[in-house]
């Protein structure tokens, strides 16, 4: 079955010479710029998307979001400046 490979590749390359390789970069070239330009909007709209539920996580989230860290760490210092007067 190798042996039919490579005589049918040398058959081509006798024949027809680079030009298989260079219509196969020149379609995976056209294929990959088609593919970025359909998905670059498609994945900044995901990535906004996250980056705002994450923003909203952070911010509102009543046992890990930072306002809760923060409103711990005051009642922590007032506890502290009240034992120390």
């Amino acid at each position: 079955m190798e042996e039919g490979f490579e005589h049918g590749g040398r058959l081509i390359c006798r024949n027809f010479g680079s030009l298989p390789f260079v219509v196969f970069a020149a379609w995976d070239l056209y294929d990959h710029h088609r593919m970025v330009s359909q998905n670059k909007p498609i994945m900044r709209r995901l990535l906004n998307d996250y980056f705002d539920e994450l923003e909203e996580q952070v911010l509102t989230d009543s046992q890990n979001g930072i306002f809760q860290t923060l409103e711990t760490v005051r009642q922590t210092i007032a506890e502290r400046y009240e034992e120390g007067q």
